[in-house]
């Protein structure tokens, strides 16, 4: 948890001296790497959406409930194989919810220039609408 200095005088708390911006903010935030490759969570999943990108989270992500609705493109899988690219399709739900599901996570954790990484992370279900084509 990292606190801006306005944001500490306002709870009455010390300043971590690495937040930023003018809110509550993140830095050297990262999901932990797993044992799990890619290619064996794609096979353990069977049939299921890649999520590779996703936009919006300036308008589509709430964070006091941690409710969003993005727009993302991925892949699609089938018999634990990708078969076909899909974009303009919508993903939903509750970020806390989902971190709560987790089922996999994979050993290619990305660190980017923000400080914040992820490695894959398998969930057994998420809202998706759209053509996805």
């Amino acid at each position: 948890f990292v606190l801006h200095l306005n944001c500490a005088k306002a709870v009455h708390m010390e300043a971590t001296g690495i937040g930023f911006g003018e809110d509550i903010s993140h830095s050297n935030l990262y999901l932990a790497q797993g044992d799990n490759t890619f290619t064996d969570m794609i096979r353990t999943m069977k049939n299921g959406v890649v999520i590779s990108d996703v936009t919006g989270l300036h308008a589509g992500w709430n964070p006091i409930t941690t409710q969003f609705s993005l727009q993302a493109s991925g892949f699609y899988v089938k018999d634990g194989e990708i078969v076909h690219p899909l974009n303009l399709i919508t993903i939903a739900g509750n970020f806390l919810e989902l971190m709560k599901d987790i089922t996999m996570i994979g050993n290619d954790l990305i660190h980017y220039p923000t400080g914040i990484g992820s490695p894959s992370v398998l969930f057994p279900s998420l809202a998706i609408s759209g053509e996805g084509k």
